[in-house]
C-alpha cells in the first residue's frame, strides 16, 4: 500500500470516528465508552491498517454507538456521509465498504427498536436504506463474498419485513386543508376530539406559532 493509499484510508476511518464520537456528550458511561472506542480508532488507524486488523476496532465504535443509544436517524446521518465518499484508491474503497456495512447493520438494529408513529414514517425509513443495501449486496456479489452477500440479503429482507408488518398496524399521514388558520388545540379537537394531541400536529408541521397553524396541515388519520 502506497503512502497516498494509506493516508486516504486512514482519513476515512478517522472522519467516521469523529462523526460517531460527536453523537454523544460522553457524560454517561455508555457515551464515554463510545468516545474511548472512537479515540482508539482515530489514533491507531494507521498501525491497525498496516497490521491488517482494523475491522475489530472499527466495529467496536459502531457497537458502542448502539449501546450509547444512538438512534436510527443518527446512524442514517453517519451512513449518508460514508456513502457519499468517493475514494481514489482500492484501500479507501475497501474501508468505505466496511464502514457502510457496519453502519447499516447497527442502523437496522436501531430501526427494529424505534417507535414508529405512522405508515409514512416506516415507508420512509425503508426507502432511505434500500440503495445502500443494494450497493452492499452488489459489491459482495461482484467480489465473490458469498457469506457477506447472503448475510446482507437476509438482513435487508428482515428489515423490510419488520417495517412492513409494523406499518400495517399504524395510521397514515394525510393532508388536511381548512378554510382558515386555527390553533393547534382546535385542530386536535376537530381531527381527534382530543386537544392533548396538539403536540403531534405541531411536531409534524413546525408552525411559526401553535396559535397560527397553516391552513393546510399534515396529520395522522386516526
Amino acid at each position: 500500500m502506497t503512502r497516498s493509499e494509506l493516508n486516504e484510508a486512514v482519513a476515512i476511518l478517522q472522519s467516521t470516528a469523529a462523526n460517531l464520537s460527536a453523537l454523544t456528550s460522553g457524560t454517561t458511561e455508555e457515551g464515554a465508552a463510545l468516545d474511548r472506542a472512537c479515540t482508539t480508532l482515530n489514533f491507531d488507524a494507521k498501525s491497525l491498517l498496516q497490521a491488517g486488523s482494523i475491522g475489530t476496532t472499527a466495529l467496536a465504535c459502531f457497537t458502542a454507538a448502539t449501546t450509547a443509544g444512538i438512534t436510527s436517524d443518527q446512524f442514517y446521518a453517519i451512513r449518508s456521509t460514508i456513502s457519499a465518499l468517493t475514494p481514489s484508491y482500492p484501500a479507501g474503497t475497501t474501508m468505505r465498504q466496511m464502514l457502510l456495512r457496519m453502519c447499516i447493520a447497527e442502523e437496522s438494529r436501531a430501526v427494529s427498536n424505534a417507535i414508529l408513529t405512522s405508515r409514512s414514517e416506516a415507508e420512509a425509513i425503508l426507502a432511505r436504506m434500500v440503495d445502500d443495501f443494494e450497493a452492499i449486496e452488489d459489491y459482495a456479489a461482484d467480489n465473490l463474498e458469498s457469506a457477506a452477500y447472503q448475510a446482507f440479503i437476509a438482513l435487508h429482507g428482515a428489515v423490510a419485513y419488520d417495517l412492513s408488518q409494523r406499518a400495517s398496524q399504524l395510521p397514515k399521514l394525510a393532508t388536511y386543508t381548512f378554510g382558515k388558520r386555527r390553533t393547534s388545540l382546535t385542530l386536535a379537537n376537530v381531527l381527534y376530539g382530543d386537544a392533548s394531541r396538539a403536540d403531534e400536529i405541531i411536531n409534524e408541521n413546525s408552525p411559526v406559532h401553535p396559535a397560527f397553524m397553516p391552513d393546510s396541515i399534515r396529520a395522522l388519520t386516526e
